[in-house]
């Protein structure tokens, strides 16, 4: 995916930004929030897809690796999820989830 285009695809109705320090122990705060939007967003009943992409900068900039235990579960959960680094230093993955009945099929 190419900086910027997941911004492109479609037009942000609601955005929420969270900033938090990269540590497991706020992992509950984050899975809260992502609940709390889903729900305010009536997903189960409204549009067919939501976005989430999850940014940091690092030291190191790279993305993380594709062949991983980690990497297979997220795509099993959110369907489609693709990194990248840039501008600069930031790593983003982007996790993207569409509706089953939307599916073309």
């Amino acid at each position: 995916m190419a900086e910027g285009e997941a911004a492109a695809d479609c037009p942000v109705q609601d955005q929420v930004t969270i900033r938090m320090p990269a540590d497991g122990a706020y992992l509950s705060v984050l899975r809260t929030a992502t609940a709390g939007l889903a729900a305010r967003l009536d997903f189960t009943l409204g549009d067919d897809r939501m976005s989430i992409a999850v940014s940091t900068l690092a030291s190191e900039p790279r993305p993380p690796a594709r062949d991983t235990f980690a990497w297979t579960v997220l795509a099993a959960l959110a369907g489609s999820v693709d990194a990248w680094v840039g501008p600069g230093e930031r790593v983003t993955v982007m996790l993207r989830k569409i509706r089953e009945s939307s599916r073309p099929g």
